[in-house]
């Protein structure tokens, strides 16, 4: 396993840990090549640290993240295009980096 790989890993498995902290139920895509990681679930009210940070508008219902982890914060046109495209599927398109969240 290179050392590259193994940090992509773990900042993956970060962002997991934050995210069921908030009460999301979250799978890891390992391998996967799609354009997401994460997949987060939860029951929303939209009062939750993550909504307020990705600025998410779902009130009363369930919210589903779609989340590309990037822990050199840098992501291309083409992959945040392709996180856009998850919504298709009912998912917010989330960006996760050492900073923060961000919905696209």
């Amino acid at each position: 396993m290179s050392k590259a790989y193994k940090r992509g890993r773990d900042f993956e498995y970060l962002v997991k840990r934050r995210l069921e902290g908030c009460g999301f139920f979250v799978i890891r895509s390992a391998g996967s090549h799609s354009p997401v990681d994460l997949v987060a679930v939860r029951v929303c009210d939209g009062g939750c640290e993550v909504a307020k940070e990705i600025r998410c508008e779902v009130r009363g219902g369930v919210c589903v993240l779609g989340v590309q982890c990037k822990r050199g914060g840098e992501v291309t046109r083409f992959e945040e295009e392709r996180l856009r495209e998850v919504a298709k599927f009912g998912m917010k398109g989330v960006i996760a980096t050492p900073k923060g969240l961000r919905g696209v």
